[in-house]
């Protein structure tokens, strides 16, 4: 078999045609990686997308859903009202961030916000808790101080209404004992986060009141504690 290698001496005709084939292979070369570009920027585009809707929430087929969460979601926070700790004399910045302390306090999570047996007014707010023993009444009182913030501060409850059942229930606790603790109503007219008095379910809790409120209304708290206005301390 033998070989033959172009060279400048080759006919004309044979140059033409290898330029012409290899201009073909260029230009069908182009053509390949513009398709392919093409493809894969739609692919690019498509997962784009999908992931758009996965951090967002938007899908195809939930705007009705996507509606509807937007309009249970709460209003923005009322900045006005002061959301004061009544044991560590934190003022938080809002209805969330009190229940989230007063939360981690009833856990036990946060070493400044403890009682204090030699302090006063935690004395004064524990009176109507417990059987005397300073660790019973701290929990009885944490739980249940607790459970007052959790069923008046879902999304559906104003801010100003939960700040004055909280401050409203505070009050009470620190009042005489013939002072019974206001009872929420929540704004849906759920029976079960009706409370007929502060300390339910607690064992050596709060004594129980005789107050009741019908299906309808809802507890006018004036009263403002004086741990409200003026910062705590623990002495």
């Amino acid at each position: 078999m033998s070989c033959v290698v172009l060279g400048s001496d080759a006919p004309e005709p044979v140059l033409s045609g290898i330029l012409h084939a290899l201009q073909s292979m260029q230009k069908e070369q182009r053509d390949f990686q513009l398709s392919l570009h093409t493809r894969l920027s739609a692919i690019e585009h498509r997962v784009m997308s999908r992931c758009h809707d996965d951090i967002t929430g938007d899908a195809p087929g939930t705007t009705t859903s996507r509606s509807n969460s937007r309009s249970r979601s709460r209003p923005n926070p009322d900045l006005s009202l002061v959301w004061l700790c009544p044991i560590c004399g934190l003022k938080l910045k809002d209805r969330e961030s009190f229940k989230g302390h007063i939360r981690l306090q009833a856990l036990s999570q946060i070493q400044s916000c403890r009682f204090s047996a030699d302090n006063i007014q935690h004395q004064a707010l524990l009176s109507k808790f417990g059987n005397g023993d300073f660790d019973s009444s701290t929990a009885a009182f944490s739980k249940e101080f607790y459970d007052q913030i959790r069923i008046c501060s879902s999304s559906l409850d104003p801010d100003t209404k939960s700040h004055g059942h909280i401050f409203g229930w505070l009050a009470a606790a620190v009042a005489d004992r013939n002072v019974p603790f206001p009872v929420y109503v929540a704004a849906r007219g759920d029976s079960k986060r009706r409370r007929t008095s502060s300390g339910c379910g607690i064992t050596g809790g709060a004594e129980s009141s005789s107050i009741s409120l019908s299906s309808n209304s809802s507890p006018e708290l004036t009263v403002v504690p004086h741990f409200q206005r003026s910062n705590v301390t623990n002495q």
